[in-house]
């Protein structure tokens, strides 16, 4: 087993508190706060522009925080007093600042940004110092990522995949407490991200290594994340375990950029909200006019004849192999349908649908939008 799998790697926790950030007069971190155990792969998913990469390489150090505190292992990487507009910072109010390549963080971005000129080992032993790159360590960097016999090969003559991984072994080199992935796979063809995906879902837990994956995709952040943190305008909206995220989100925000839902309006009383297609479990704190996010495996399509279901008419039929979606219209409203692959229903006809989930989340209707 390769020394760069056991002791020389030593994951670290980390700690991000009250981390404020601004480009010019645009602030895109609103004191965001993170805590990652040793070891633990965190998700950070979210849309474009929301501020991920921004908090990326402020935990990194290649951004400088207007205010917050970074802590790694228990050692402060940085830390900056409130800002003059009263913004909170954590800790001692003297400002701290360790360099990035003192931090002991890997990074893989977007881009990869191998050294076209260089070999696939020089790009690898690019972050060592000059007695390090001709050691082992570059050999056991691009062992661990399937690459041990393409140290001479150049960037070029390598596949999307093959350049990807040259990257990770780059950030594994250096032996780093904390591993930050910028949205890796984005540049790979869709049948090679899920093969590439799943091989550094598998290292990434043999390792052990604390890791901060940012992405944009859903499926994404589920499959990787031991927890997932949903970001949106700067903010932290959630933080949690895919389950949790998806089945407990905790605002109707999260609830519809986690996954496909239909939204129900209707009235709560005593825990029960009677919609279109039936009474349906809600939280008994909630009261009065309330929106119910479905989604789509807590319908069904009702065989003839079943009930209870209402009557409901196929507008599009989806199929994506493992499974299928049905739209379906009832009274105006337009409702999703996860169902099995073998659906046999086409647009125009007229189905039953039923409420098969248990307990639902509901939220306080959304303000009209304004004229």
């Amino acid at each position: 087993m390769s020394s760069l799998r056991s002791s020389d790697l030593r994951a670290s926790h980390l700690e991000v508190e009250g981390l404020h950030h601004r480009y010019g007069d645009s602030t895109v971190l609103h004191g965001v706060d993170l805590s990652i155990d040793a070891g633990e792969c965190l998700t950070l998913l979210g849309p474009s522009g929301c501020g991920k990469t921004t908090l990326l390489r402020s935990i990194a150090g290649l951004e400088r925080p207007i205010a917050g505190h970074v802590d790694i292992g228990g050692e402060v990487m940085s830390n900056e007093p409130a800002a003059a507009s009263g913004s909170p910072a954590s800790g001692s109010q003297k400002s701290v600042w360790v360099p990035p390549e003192r931090r002991r963080i890997g990074m893989v971005f977007q881009e990869w940004a191998l050294f076209p000129h260089m070999s696939v080992a020089d790009n690898v032993g690019y972050g060592l110092s000059r007695p390090e790159r001709s050691g082992p360590m570059v050999n056991e960097a691009l062992a661990l990522v399937g690459l041990g016999d393409l140290g001479d090969r150049m960037p070029h003559t390598l596949s999307g995949g093959q350049q990807q991984r040259v990257a990770l072994a780059r950030a594994l080199a250096p032996r780093p407490r904390v591993l930050l992935l910028d949205e890796p796979f984005s540049n790979l063809d869709t049948s090679l991200r899920l093969e590439v995906r799943t091989e550094v879902h598998r290292l990434l837990h043999e390792l052990e290594i604390t890791s901060v994956f940012v992405t944009h995709d859903q499926e994404e952040a589920f499959v990787l994340g031991d927890r997932v943190a949903v970001m949106n305008e700067g903010e932290i909206r959630q933080v949690g375990t895919p389950q949790e995220v998806y089945h407990r989100p905790a605002d109707r925000w999260v609830a519809e950029f986690v996954g496909s839902v239909s939204v129900l309006r209707g009235q709560a009383v005593g825990g029960s909200v009677d919609t279109i297609v039936g009474p349906i479990t809600v939280d008994d704190a909630l009261t009065g006019d309330v929106d119910v996010v479905v989604r789509p495996e807590h319908l069904a399509l009702a065989p003839n004849g079943a009930t209870p279901a209402v009557t409901a008419e196929v507008e599009l039929v989806e199929f994506y192999g493992h499974d299928a979606m049905v739209f379906v219209a009832i009274d105006g409203h337009r409702l999703q349908v996860r169902t099995g692959p073998m659906v046999d229903v086409k647009r125009g006809d007229r189905v039953g649908v039923q409420f098969v989930g248990g307990a639902a989340s509901a939220f306080p209707p959304a303000p009209a939008p304004a004229n």
